[in-house]
């Protein structure tokens, strides 16, 4: 364990090197709302101000590639939890999209820049370039705009594998952390400036490494933990904490962010484990045994939930995205059930393992989820 640890701190101490930096936390109020970011500049504030908005199910820290390479080439970045999202407000039930365009203009409490220019992807494309941002200054990622096919990026890692058009979905959630994507965004946002090149490719790598490294000292943690003596509700209960908080420091400042803020992911998560371990129990007394019982009655009940939230909600202004909820979470149950066996010990039986199973993917649907 400890060699994993000394590696993911070498991992992002070279990602820190290579222009990976962590940023400074901002916090803006405007109308009510609060809107949190990470703001990228050198001591000097540039002529150049940057915004970045992620996509619907994401958060800021998805689009950290993207800010890193704008400040490799001398403009500030900062990238934001849009409203309902990340540590942002929740979104206000009357005129969401209005407030959060108007929400995005962080700029304006963040000094007297010169010159301000967006980059959105998904949803944050449709809230900012030609509605909160004017086109000239704006660059959508993988969503149309009005502001004609010139200003819009798009993924196609699905033809580079083979794949036709229909399969674009791949390419879009990829989109954050394709280097040619990243790449030809901040070419058109800044025109003039020169590329990193292999860089950009260098930093995502140490990022999804650096959280790879993190993920398997987690994994080890809780191995331990549930092979250890003594209550075993105690133990599942300890391991999915220390796994979570060792995928929320992987992904800190690089990937995403993983902690619950809002009051609906504790009723999601609530009603996910308690759902499973209801069924969990009824089936061991009916006579199952085996854990892998317990695994596959958690990914039905997660993916079950996971459909019900994609029916019952409507984001208009994600469109049919929100379709992504329970495409995700199907590979997300082989993930956990990966994880699951990893740490699996000879004591385990159907509600242990439907515990550590359903805590495990209930805090990645109720993170998915829009509030």
């Amino acid at each position: 364990m400890v060699v994993v640890a000394v590696a993911w701190l070498l991992l992002r101490s070279l990602l820190a090197a290579l222009g990976g930096g962590l940023g400074e936390s901002v916090v803006i109020e405007r109308d009510g709302h609060t809107t949190r970011g990470l703001l990228f500049r050198a001591k000097a504030p540039a002529r150049t101000l940057v915004v970045a908005a992620h996509g619907g199910l994401a958060t800021k820290e998805s689009l950290l590639s993207l800010c890193w390479e704008v400040r490799a080439r001398g403009a500030d970045c900062v990238v934001v939890d849009v409203l309902g999202h990340g540590t942002s407000s929740a979104l206000p039930p009357h005129d969401p999209v209005g407030a959060m365009r108007r929400a995005l203009r962080v700029d304006r409490g963040l000094g007297a820049y010169d010159d301000v220019r967006f980059v959105g992807h998904s949803m944050g494309a449709y809230l900012g370039a030609g509605a909160a941002f004017p086109c000239g200054a704006s660059i959508a990622i993988g969503n149309p705009v009005p502001c004609g096919e010139s200003r819009i990026v798009w993924g196609s890692v699905h033809r580079s594998l083979g794949l036709s058009d229909r399969f674009y979905v791949l390419s879009h959630v990829l989109e954050p952390w394709t280097p040619s994507v990243v790449e030809t965004a901040v070419d058109r946002l800044l025109p003039g400036t020169h590329s990193s090149g292999g860089a950009i490719t260098i930093r995502i790598a140490l990022s999804w490494a650096s959280f790879g490294a993190m993920m398997l000292l987690g994994l080890l943690g809780a191995r331990e933990l549930r092979r250890r003596p003594g209550p075993r509700g105690l133990h599942v209960f300890a391991s999915v904490t220390l796994l979570w908080l060792a995928l929320s420091l992987g992904s800190y400042r690089t990937l995403w962010f993983l902690l619950p803020t809002q009051g609906a992911d504790v009723a999601v998560v609530a009603g996910i484990v308690s759902v499973t371990l209801m069924i969990a129990w009824v089936a061991r007394l009916v006579g199952a045994r085996v854990p892998i019982s317990g695994t596959i009655i958690a990914c039905i009940v997660a993916e079950s939930a996971a459909m019900v939230l994609w029916l019952t909600n409507h984001v208009p202004l994600i469109g049919n995205l929100l379709i992504l909820l329970p495409l995700l979470t199907l590979p997300l149950c082989v993930v956990v059930a990966m994880w699951e066996r990893v740490t699996r010990s000879a004591r385990s039986d159907v509600v242990e393992s439907a515990a550590f199973t359903s805590a495990l993917l209930a805090l990645f649907v109720a993170l998915l989820l829009p509030t």
